[in-house]
């Protein structure tokens, strides 16, 4: 079962997940 709420629940750790990598990356 796909769950729009689900989806915004996991994407939103995900987002700052490779937000954060990035500023390792770089910096």
């Amino acid at each position: 079962m796909h769950s729009a709420f689900v989806s915004y629940v996991f994407d939103i750790p995900a987002l700052a997940l490779t937000i954060l990598v990035y500023c390792i990356l770089f910096f």
